[in-house]
């Protein structure tokens, strides 16, 4: 676990060398009044929704509710539109309410590595599950949360849902195999529902496809041993549990 954790730091050391901000800023050089006539273009100008998008939607929820409001409402874009419940800037998901507990010039930096840490800690999880050795399992958590197609999207909403997997898969695995029900069930519950409150409605839809698929084998493959019987009982906490 501390591994996992570890190898998750030090992905973000090198950007994090350079101050205390994550994000491609040399966008803001490009947009708005800090655009600077013959400046330099951004060295990533696809990473700019993370400087004007979901840094400043962390910052303006860590201030609402450090000043005791809901984050309700966003004055600043357009005429107003609304921040908690755009699906987008995830003022309830995990990763924000761990990030209200820092100071605020490091709460998107804490928004961030929380993602990493719950993607790789879950996969871990869904390792053991699957009765990998611990080495294995903490190879796959470290390829699973370094991958380009999990840590490319860090800045991005996406990952707010997708850091979820593991830890649905696990418990929805265990349940199919109607093993631990009293920690499974309550387990995936708050798995989907964080994986509900991560910001990106679409990116539910393929964890919602990427972890049924296995937990459907599973359960056939236990109706094939436990009898008609079994399933059911299996298949009613898969459902409570959902």
């Amino acid at each position: 676990m501390v591994w996992v954790v570890l190898v998750g730091l030090a992905s973000l050391a090198p950007a994090l060398a350079h101050g205390s901000k994550l994000g491609a800023f040399g966008v803001v050089h490009s947009y708005g009044i800090e655009a600077t006539p013959g400046q330099r273009g951004p060295y990533n100008p696809v990473a700019s929704d993370q400087v004007q998008q979901t840094a400043p939607w962390v910052a303006l929820d860590w201030t609402e509710v450090h000043h005791g409001h809901l984050p309700l409402w966003n004055p600043y874009s357009a005429m107003g539109t609304p921040l908690l419940f755009d699906f987008q800037s995830a003022g309830l998901s995990v990763p924000a309410l761990v990030s209200y507990a820092f100071p605020w010039r490091f709460s998107y930096d804490v928004f961030v590595f929380v993602k990493l840490v719950i993607a790789g800690t879950g996969l871990l999880f869904a390792a053991r599950v699957l009765r990998v050795g611990w080495l294995g399992a903490a190879l796959g958590a470290s390829v699973g949360e370094l991958s380009g197609a999990f840590s490319g999207w860090l800045g991005w909403p996406m990952d707010g849902v997708l850091c979820w997997t593991g830890w649905v898969l696990g418990a929805g695995l265990l349940l199919a195999r109607g093993r631990r029900r009293r920690l499974a069930v309550p387990l995936l519950a708050f798995s989907l529902a964080a994986a509900v409150y991560g910001g990106h409605p679409e990116s539910l839809v393929i964890l919602a496809v990427a972890a049924t698929v296995p937990v459907v084998v599973a359960l056939v493959a236990g109706a094939r041993s436990g009898g008609g019987r079994a399933l059911l009982g299996r298949l009613a906490t898969l459902v409570g549990g959902g």
